[in-house]
């Protein structure tokens, strides 16, 4: 079984502010981590008339950029790849992935959710909610953390998801 963990919540709500603060501080504690990103619309990774783009344009299904610092990989799709298959992409041992969305696979979830967009979440019935990042001041019945605690946030997906207690 896959040790994930998707990052959860509306629009703007800090979601990839807490997966750019956790990252480090789970790698100082020496985990591999790979981090997947989705998004609902169409999105540009290479540059307009590089090398890439133009094979991508010609026609080719997939192209491949590879350095020996990077790599990366754009594919032509005829339907949405499920996360399970994309963590199968990601050949290389490592010890969790954090998803950005996917809010509505069965993985468990931390939802970021900010008072300012609205005191709804929108994972609270989800059965895969693990914990809420909130500035909203009310109980769940998940742990909450405040938006900030990023120490806390990153020790208790160590524990629940990396180590696996109950």
């Amino acid at each position: 079984m896959n040790k994930i963990v998707a990052i959860v919540g509306k629009k703007k709500s800090g979601k990839t502010t807490l997966i750019e603060n956790i990252i480090p501080l789970l790698k100082k504690k020496k985990y591999r981590v790979v981090s997947i990103k989705h998004s609902t619309h169409s999105f540009v990774i290479d540059t307009e008339k590089k090398d890439t783009w133009r094979h991508f344009r010609s026609g080719a299904d997939a192209v491949i950029i590879s350095s020996p610092s990077k790599l990366a990989l754009i594919e032509r799709l005829s339907a949405e790849r499920n996360i399970d298959d994309l963590i199968e992409l990601y050949r290389e041992p490592y010890d969790l992935v954090i998803a950005e969305g996917f809010k509505s696979r069965n993985k468990p979830k931390i939802e970021v959710a900010r008072k300012e967009l609205s005191e709804e979440l929108i994972a609270e019935d989800d059965p895969f909610l693990i914990a809420v990042v909130t500035d909203i001041d009310r109980e769940f019945r998940v742990p909450r953390f405040s938006l900030e605690d990023y120490t806390k946030i990153a020790n208790f997906i160590e524990k629940k998801i990396i180590l696996r207690e109950k």
